[in-house]
């Protein structure tokens, strides 16, 4: 892309936490970092930041990894990934994706493109997204919303997720700073991979 006020070659990449050039528009297995994704999701806040303290993507991946690995431990890794793309492209909110596909569709193929990428470095399939996974997403999404949110402002707030909503977890959340969650990651990645 030419930006023609300046003259230039626009980028496509970006910088990581790392030092590395990744490229959004063509991202490639060996310029994924588990340090770069562990290190970014720590500090991606979930909800675009409207929850009760800075809840990160990171501690979020770390608890759906740890409810599939309850009942299926081999799937544990593509749970604890489920999200890492947002490493490079940042947390969009579900009803923000709605509106792109609605209007632009062809805008989701980044993050599927990531996602690809990221599952061919670390050998796991993480899109499409497994039923287990999703459920377990979705077990976290009700457990977030009864410990991260007041009331909700309308009615049917699950009616728009298009999903049967399942039960929160017995246990709640505790607030983790990104350091701790970023950790948390790296601990499960370790005990999830089998390289």
């Amino acid at each position: 892309m030419i930006d023609s006020a300046t003259k230039r070659i626009a980028p496509f990449w970006i910088q990581t936490f790392t030092g590395r050039a990744f490229d959004l528009n063509d991202p490639k297995p060996e310029h994924v970092a588990l340090e770069d994704i562990a290190h970014a999701l720590s500090l991606v806040v979930r909800y675009t930041g409207h929850c009760a303290w800075h809840y990160s993507v990171a501690q979020h991946s770390v608890l759906v990894a740890e409810i599939v690995a309850a009942t299926e431990p081999r799937l544990a890794l593509a749970a604890l990934l489920h999200d890492s793309a947002e490493a490079y492209c940042g947390d969009w909110s579900s009803p923000l994706k709605a509106v792109v596909r609605s209007m632009a569709p062809d805008v989701l193929k980044i993050e599927q493109r990531i996602e690809l990428a990221i599952g061919a470095r670390f050998g796991v399939p993480i899109w499409p997204t497994d039923p287990l996974v999703k459920g377990a997403d979705l077990v976290a999404l009700v457990t977030e919303k009864r410990d991260l949110f007041g009331p909700p402002p309308q009615d049917g707030w699950g009616d728009a997720t298009g999903y049967t909503l399942p039960t929160p977890l017995d246990r709640r959340i505790e607030m983790m700073t990104a350091g701790q969650a970023e950790r948390a990651f790296l601990r499960a990645f370790a005990e999830y991979w089998q390289p």
